[in-house]
């Protein structure tokens, strides 16, 4: 029972990561972390979509 809970919260939680891309610069995160600030670009869904690139499934700046 423990391993099963184990694999389930492993699995929320990956599908739960956002890579963000600044300048080349990478950094992970949690999706449930940036929502914490919904008045900011990265915490709120609809304004950061804008800057997602699905061929490196991240989300990019540029400087």
């Amino acid at each position: 029972m423990q391993s099963r809970q184990r694999k389930l919260h492993n699995t929320s939680s990956f599908e739960d990561r956002i890579i963000i891309n600044v300048c080349g610069d990478r950094y992970e995160t949690h999706r449930t972390t940036l929502e914490l600030y919904p008045n900011t670009l990265l915490g709120n869904r609809k304004r950061r979509k804008f800057y997602y690139d699905k061929t490196h499934n991240e989300y990019f700046f540029d400087r």
